[in-house]
């Protein structure tokens, strides 16, 4: 059996913690109520390592033991006086992996020593509590510890702030846990530690958390205890209110007709169903206008600083995506050079040689003939053949027989025949990459297929040589006119 010494020492192996946090940690996991509450702690902690699972075992048989031997001894020593326990931070809020000490001190120990015991027979002859009272009771506690949790955190948001509750630390996360909300100082890059907390760096005096932030954790934290809070004073005056169940009352008596009074009950509560199912038809309309109306008003204040041209625009693509979407299909388009479509299968392509083409077809003629005997297998047909066999007096004797396989040599022909133009195929296709890699762009050659450009003019070729094209630009007003200006005209004319 463990003892609790040892049960220390190996959880020392697993948290990097100092002794006396360690045995502040054992004693907490004692004082809790229950196994269940045990596992979850331990597995805050150590996590589902086959080591943490091990040593929950230990930790569960050993403190079992010590609950039931425990026993109140009373003894004339003068009473010890209560050792507390070295005094956290309340930092244990925001992070799940340490208890608060607090709560700790005020749970229960798992096996109370009482007076009176209950017997077998008294817990079978006790009747089971009502499951809806159960449930209700665990949801009032959990909302009652989420009170509690946030009216710690918020607390804790309001006076670890102050710089005069100022606690330093320079364990850098590795003697207490990690503070997980803020794991170092964005100024200077210091680890923080659950007891630091929330209080400005102690390295370089800077907020861990901008005011700005903080107000909103705060904002955030009060409208959730506000929420429970309501709810919970919800549940109590639901809890107090008891829904009255409908009656039915029949007069009975001397002339009175009972089947006459049925039947005006049973109209009238005819009456009441279609009643309520009307009014609440009417309000699912109520609301279906008021939100259609919501639309309508957020659409229209969306629209209201729009440009025209934008507006037309859209309203013409909801029209297109709406004939996209609905209309039916009345044209198709072939993407292809022809304007139509082969029905030979989507294995053919049209642009492959005719040789290719032969080739793909008697595939695929072979290949449904293979279909065709794999159906025919499949029904039973081909198995089982009817002999019918003549005998001299002239009776016939009819006899089932299995069918011999019997070679198909055009089956086989046909292989050889695609097994032939596969070869073809491949030959020519190595004959062509080889001509055309032979094929080389020779220049010389290129050029010596162009002759060079003459051009031969009308005229003689001197009389072209000294002809000189006259300008079109205007003369001066105050030039001279020469005598010569008409011979050039002349002579212009001429040669054109």
């Amino acid at each position: 059996m463990a003892s609790k010494d040892e049960l220390v020492k190996e959880l020392g192996e697993m948290l990097p913690l100092d002794e006396e946090s360690l045995v502040q940690i054992v004693d907490n996991a004692l004082k809790l109520p229950s196994i269940g509450a045990i596992n979850e702690y331990w597995l805050g902690l150590l996590g589902e390592s086959p080591a943490a699972l091990e040593f929950m075992t230990k930790f569960n048989s050993q403190g079992a033991t010590e609950k039931a031997v425990e026993k109140p001894k009373h003894s004339q020593t003068p009473p010890r006086r209560e050792q507390r326990p070295k005094q956290q931070v309340a930092a244990n809020v925001w992070s799940p992996n340490v208890s608060a000490p607090g709560n700790a001190q005020k749970t229960q120990p798992r096996l109370t020593n009482k007076a009176s015991s209950t017997t077998t027979s008294q817990l079978l002859d006790k009747k089971p509590a009502s499951r809806g009272k159960t449930n209700a009771r665990k949801e009032k506690e959990r909302k009652v510890d989420n009170l509690k949790d946030l009216e710690a955190v918020l607390n804790q948001l309001e006076t670890e702030s102050s710089k005069d509750m100022y606690s330093a630390c320079g364990c850098m996360a590795t003697r207490h846990p990690l503070f997980e909300v803020v794991p170092n100082c964005l100024n200077c890059g210091k680890i923080i530690c659950v007891k630091e907390g929330l209080r400005p760096c102690s390295f370089c005096g800077k907020e861990l958390i901008s005011a700005d932030e903080k107000a909103k954790i705060i904002q955030l934290l009060e409208s959730e205890r506000s929420q429970l809070e309501t709810s919970e004073t919800g549940m109590k005056h639901n809890s107090g209110d008891k829904k009255k169940k409908p009656t039915v009352t029949l007069h009975s008596g001397a002339g009175v007709n009972l089947w006459k009074q049925q039947d005006a009950l049973f109209k009238k509560l005819d009456e009441q169903k279609a009643q309520r199912d009307l009014e609440q038809k009417r309000k699912v309309e109520e609301a279906q206008q008021v939100k259609q109306q919501d639309k309508e008003l957020q659409f229209y204040a969306h629209q209201r600083d729009m440009d025209e041209d934008l507006m037309k625009a859209k309203s013409n693509l909801e029209n297109l995506l709406n004939f996209q979407a609905n209309s039916a299909e009345r044209t198709r388009i072939i993407d292809q050079a022809s304007d139509y479509e082969l029905p030979t299968g989507s294995n053919l392509n049209m642009w492959s040689s005719s040789v290719e083409k032969a080739l793909q077809l008697k595939k695929q003629q072979r290949q449904l003939r293979k279909q065709e005997k794999r159906e025919n297998e499949l029904k039973g047909r081909g198995k089982k053949v009817m002999n019918i066999t003549i005998g001299k007096d002239g009776k016939a004797t009819m006899r089932e027989v299995q069918s011999t396989e019997v070679i198909d040599s055009e089956d086989e022909e046909e292989q050889e025949q695609i097994d032939q133009l596969e070869k073809e195929i491949a030959k020519t296709k190595a004959s062509k990459a080889e001509d055309d890699f032979k094929t080389v762009w020779d220049f010389q050659k290129d050029q010596d297929k162009w002759e060079k450009p003459v051009y031969v003019g009308h005229g003689e070729p001197a009389a072209m040589d000294n002809f000189e094209i006259p300008s079109n630009k205007w003369g001066r007003v105050q030039s001279t006119v020469d005598n010569n200006n008409d011979e050039e005209i002349d002579q212009l004319v001429t040669v054109i």
